[in-house]
């Protein structure tokens, strides 16, 4: 009888109709635990897929800032300085290009965008280079990417951002209006970013239009600056640079060879501050290694949790899942030790070999492990829109455009019906067939000790999977119970969204403040919690002064109260004394670390440029 023949997928077929209970806790117990195993393993595969869907993504990085700090610490953020960007191109032959990215929602803060009637906050709207659709793969609704961001005043949409102003029309050459900015003529329609690309976007302008809106800049954050002042100065760092370089391009010879001449030459001259180095990232890396300071942030304004160590951790995860399944598998196959010995017996006696009985065990468990797997993906399939929705991401079981799916799926069948299937296979084949047939056959010690064997493998891996559930918990309730420096119970922030509104701060603060529900009232121009401007600071050492980076934020004189803020040293503002308006600063202690300072208290410092309330640049204390 041939090896492979069918009459052993028959007998396993019929066999598994007569003694249904048995196949269907197999089954059921080989589909959850692959089910699972699925999810995992299509969730990693999303998560390794990041940006690697843009072309040439392997010539393209994002270049950070490394700096390091007075007390020999190291400052390491995901933006850089405007020029730095063209600096490459120009002076660095094997960089080709650059894209800058501007996040126009963040300095601008909720601008109104509007067409005829219709009127609407947009948060993730950047001004970028016109050699954005160089670095991003995306498909065109309508326009083209050769001329979609070439001229000022122009503007890309996503899909979903123009359903929202002009429903399904074809809306190239429309006039948008951007209060304060001016009216933007839509160029181009593109689909909406994918979910695995690490930069996603509702809308897009040129970074030519930035020149004519220096108004704006006046108006948020950054008084007394101007376009043309960043562009010539590599101080400030406020927006993500990405450079496209040729394949024999080495970031890290370039550091090591060339970046000190070209830093000496060309940006120390002018710059009193120090910039360390460049940290080059590959655009396919960012998603899972890449968690610096001022990141960009998600759809759900949240940076992502995933690292190269978790996707290591999920699928070990993944394996032990597997593993449990083929041992519950294995155990049960054991159970039955008695029935399938006469089984045997009876084969051997009427001529069957070792290797036909072996191929026959083998077929059952390929057979369950195939119909395991086929439940699997429909369990896979029903739970994916509840994972799309809990985890914000874009899973799918599409294995056409993922053929490497299909591929996994095959590894994973074969992985759990050679697991689950080899036991039972190799040992029952190989019994004496006169001994089975004189006597009631037991059990022998081998197949006494590997049953106890499966079963505490089963429980150290259910107890290590539970232990670790219960460490990440753990680890979730200190995460969220942390002591951040400041109340956050019973705190309502009221975001004002236009300038007008901010304007009248003091007018809504007065009048909220006459409510008996209210306690406090504090204005600010920042979240707490979140990173602010980057911006260059002078402050006082040893020598003289010394350059310094550092996030500014403008509060009120209640600040402090409402935020229960513990003073170190020194006070806070006091309306009364009339110098504390507009000659003095708060710093926290990791500011205090940083500029070197051990008593800080009189302490000054000082800013080229206005601060953030508006008033002129000079000295604070």
């Amino acid at each position: 009888m041939h090896l492979f023949s069918s009459y052993h997928y028959k007998i396993a077929i019929r066999r598994m109709v007569r003694e249904s209970k048995y196949s269907v806790i197999n089954v059921v117990g080989l589909a959850l635990g692959m089910a699972a195993a699925l999810l995992i393993i299509i969730y990693l595969s999303f998560e390794l897929s990041y940006d690697k869907h843009n072309e040439n993504h392997e010539n393209i990085y994002r270049i950070a800032s490394d700096n390091m700090t007075h007390n020999g610490e190291r400052t390491l953020v995901a933006i850089n300085s405007v020029p730095i960007g063209p600096l490459l191109v120009d002076q660095v032959g094997e960089v080709e290009s650059c894209l800058r990215i501007f996040p126009v929602s963040f300095f601008f803060r909720n601008l109104v965008y509007r067409y005829e009637e219709k009127g609407f906050y947009e948060d993730r709207v950047f001004a970028v280079d016109s050699t954005f659709f160089d670095f991003f793969t995306y498909e065109f609704v309508h326009g083209e990417p050769r001329n979609a961001l070439t001229e000022p005043f122009s503007i890309v949409l996503t899909e979903t951002m123009s359903q929202r102003y002009f429903g399904d029309q074809n809306p190239l050459g429309e006039i948008m209006e951007i209060e304060g900015a001016g009216p933007f003529m839509v160029t181009a329609v593109v689909k909406d970013s994918p979910k695995n690309s690490h930069f996603r976007f509702n809308g897009l302008f040129p970074m030519s239009t930035m020149p004519h809106l220096n108004h704006l800049l006046a108006q948020g954050f950054m008084q007394g600056v101007t376009w043309d002042m960043l562009e010539r100065h590599h101080g400030n760092r406020m927006l993500w640079v990405y450079l496209k370089t040729s394949e024999n391009f080495c970031p890290e010879r370039f550091m090591k060879e060339a970046w000190s001449p070209l830093y000496d030459s060309h940006i120390a001259l002018n710059e009193v501050f120090e910039y360390d180095r460049l940290i080059f990232q590959p655009l396919a890396s960012i998603h899972l290694e890449s968690k610096l300071t001022y990141e960009i942030i998600d759809d759900i304004n949240a940076v992502s949790m995933m690292s190269p160590e978790l996707v290591g951790i999920f699928f070990l995860v993944a394996v032990f899942l597997l593993l449990l399944a083929s041992v519950n598998y294995t155990n049960i196959a054991i159970s039955r030790f008695n029935k399938r010995s006469k089984e045997v017996g009876v084969k051997k006696v009427m001529g069957a070999t070792r290797n036909s009985l072996a191929w026959q065990f083998f077929s059952e468990s390929v057979i369950m492990t195939v119909i395991a797997l086929l439940l699997a993906l429909l369990l896979v399939e029903i739970s994916i829109p509840f994972v799309n929705n809990l985890l914000n991401v874009q899973l799918s079981l599409n294995v056409i455009d993922n053929p490497v799916l299909l591929l996994i799926f095959a590894g994973i069948a074969v992985f759990v019906g050679l697991v689950a299937g080899a036991y039972p296979a190799l040992y029952f084949s190989s019994f004496a067939p006169l001994r089975v047939l004189r006597e009631r056959f037991q059990t022998g010690t081998k197949a006494h000790a590997l049953k106890k064997s499966l079963i505490v493998l089963q429980f150290a891996i259910s107890v290590f999977m539970i232990v670790a559930t219960v460490v990440v918990t753990q680890q979730m309730q200190y995460i969220n119970s942390k002591d951040l420096g400041f109340e956050r119970d019973r705190i309502v922030i009221l975001e004002l969204k236009d300038n007008l509104s901010r304007s009248s701060a003091t007018a809504l603060k007065n009048e909220l403040e006459s409510s008996p529900h209210i306690a406090e009232v504090a204005p600010s121009n920042f979240f707490p919690g979140i990173p602010t401007i980057f911006s260059n600071v002078e402050v006082e050492s040893m020598h003289g002064t010394r350059r310094m980076n550092t996030n500014l934020i403008q509060v009120s004189s209640e600040y402090a109260d409402i935020m229960r803020l513990e003073m170190a040293e020194g006070r806070f503002f006091d309306l009364e004394n009339r110098s504390d308006i507009d000659q003095a600063v708060v710093i926290n202690q990791t500011a205090q670390k940083n500029f070197g300072w051990d008593n800080p208290v009189g302490k000054r410092i000082s800013t080229a440029l206005e601060w953030p309330d508006g008033a002129p640049a000079g000295e604070r204390r």
